[in-house]
């Protein structure tokens, strides 16, 4: 009997395996999906500028020459890729994806600022810019003029820039250096280098008085970036102009995006103001700035 009933065990077993059989458990409950989660927020819009057409207007420091090479004195246009303008342009339009952003270049090698308002009555005419960007009067400098009557020749600039409700930036002038030149065959121009500094302070004082803003290059110009004829910036001056202008248009006319803050707004590398040792800044436009 026991062996009958250990052959009816086995087969019993068998039969559970063959069918599949398994200790019976409990349903398996549905997954359950719920919601997706929700897509992440959209990229926040791209700062903006309430200003957004440029005039640079000057000398050989705003055309672009290196004083090795013979100057351009074309009409108004966007001017060589290695000029602070050229160079300004991109890092704007870098910025401002969202916007179209122009600097033309005003640039006339030689010009003395004493015979500049017409060209630049002209000049003002055909671009239509929203600000100047003025760098001038140092030919008049190398042409005899005193401090006084070079700066009054800018502030005659100026003033025909306000009066047709074109915002002005009044740049000081990069170092020079004195000495001889260190490229055989580049005459050494750097023969103002002492009077420039005296020179830069009248700009911004003339700049405050009549309401202008100032970048204030020179403090942020090493003399290493000064070519080899002792006056001209090399390429990396050039870039290292376009720099200071560029913050000094952020600072003043950034439109952040909603949330966030200018990268320059209360920053110590602002536009820096007219005599700023003396005097406090003042607000302009849309944010504070130093003029």
């Amino acid at each position: 009997m026991r062996r009958v009933g250990l052959c009816l065990a086995l087969a019993a077993a068998v039969a559970i395996a063959a069918c599949g059989g398994h200790t019976p458990t409990a349903p398996t409950p549905p997954v359950d999906g719920g919601n997706p989660p929700p897509p992440p927020p959209p990229p926040p819009p791209p700062p903006t500028l309430s200003k957004t057409t440029f005039l640079a207007f000057g000398d050989s420091l705003t055309e672009g020459i290196f004083g090795t090479e013979r100057p351009l004195t074309v009409a108004l246009s966007l001017g060589l890729p290695t000029a602070y303008p050229f160079q300004l342009n991109a890092l704007l339009s870098d910025r401002y994806t969202a916007q179209s952003i122009v600097v033309w270049n005003g640039g006339r090698a030689g010009e003395r600022a004493a015979d500049a308002l017409p060209r630049l009555n002209a000049a003002l005419d055909d671009a239509h810019p929203q600000v100047l960007l003025l760098l001038e009067g140092v030919n008049d400098l190398g042409n005899g003029a005193t401090i006084q009557t070079a700066t009054n020749a800018v502030e005659d600039l100026t003033r025909a820039a306000l009066a047709k409700g074109v915002q002005v930036i009044v740049a000081t002038y990069p170092p020079e250096r004195p000495g001889p030149s260190t490229q055989p065959g580049v005459p050494a121009r750097g023969n103002n280098a002492a009077l420039v500094p005296p020179f830069n302070d009248a700009l911004k004082k003339m700049a405050l008085k009549k309401g202008a803003m100032v970048a204030d290059i020179y403090p942020q110009f090493d003399v290493s970036l000064v070519g080899p004829d002792g006056l001209h910036p090399t390429a990396a001056g050039y870039a290292r102009m376009a720099q200071v202008f560029s913050e000094a248009i952020e600072a003043a006319w950034d439109q952040p995006a909603s949330g966030t803050t200018s990268r320059l707004r209360l920053s110590g590398d602002l536009v820096r103001q007219a005599a700023q040792e003396t005097v406090p800044c003042r607000r302009r436009g849309p944010g504070q700035v130093c003029s």
